[in-house]
Order: structure tokens, then C-alpha cells, then sequence
């Protein structure tokens, strides 16, 4: 496990020192949510804002970033040696999650079936 600080002055400007870290290696890095955690994962992801996600999804993920923000510091805490290469567990991407928001890989066709059904019926018009 790696721990990583970024406090650079000015307005998000160690949010964005993190991401830019995470991204030149390759680590998706999930919504922001105020001041709850944003889930890490190898690999391209789209992932869920930290409320979003099952506690299964949580234990998935590779580390985490927390802090101020907008303000920072900023710490990651990840899976992996100083340079970002992960190290223990790998995760693939997947097709489906079994919770109500949006896949963890952002595959969104798999997120609500009726929700396709009724965008259906509504685009042909019928009223039942």
C-alpha cells in the first residue's frame, strides 16, 4: 500500500495534482462527492460517486483519494508501489453490478432494462 500527499496551494489545484497522477498512470478515479472518499481502480472506469457504490464495490476498488478537494491536502492510498504499478489484487472490468447505479465501468445499457422499455413505448408514442 502506497500513501501519496498532494498540497498544492490554490483551488482544487491538489485535486487536480492527484487526478493528473492517477491518469498518467493508467487508475480511474471516481466522482467527487464533497468530502466522502473517490474510489480508485486500475484501468479505464467510470466510477460511481462514494454514496453510489455497494459496500461489494468498495472492497473492489484499488485504493482511494480523500481530503479537502477544493482546498487540499489530498491522500491516496492505493494498492501499489510509489510509481502507481499495482501490486496484489487485479480487477476486470465488468459488464454488470448487481446495484442500482451505474456500472462501475460505465457500461449504462446494462444499468435499468425497464428503463429501456419505457424510453421505447415513450419514443413510439403508445399510452399503455
Amino acid at each position: 500500500m502506497v500513501t501519496i500527499v498532494f498540497d498544492q496551494p490554490g483551488d482544487f489545484e491538489a485535486s487536480n495534482a492527484a487526478e493528473k497522477w492517477c491518469r498518467e498512470r493508467g487508475i480511474s478515479v471516481g466522482e467527487m462527492q464533497g468530502p466522502a472518499p473517490r474510489g480508485l481502480l486500475v484501468g479505464e472506469f467510470w466510477i460511481a460517486k462514494w454514496r453510489n457504490l455497494t459496500a461489494a464495490e468498495k472492497r473492489a476498488l484499488n485504493g482511494r483519494m480523500t481530503g479537502d478537494m477544493r482546498h487540499g491536502p489530498v491522500t491516496i492510498r492505493f494498492d501499489g508501489d510509489e510509481h502507481g504499478n499495482p501490486v496484489g489484487k487485479q480487477r476486470e472490468q465488468t459488464n454488470r453490478t448487481n446495484g442500482s447505479h451505474f456500472p462501475i465501468n460505465g457500461n449504462q445499457s446494462d444499468t435499468a432494462p425497464g428503463a429501456t422499455l419505457a424510453a421505447n413505448v415513450h419514443a413510439s408514442g403508445d399510452k399503455s
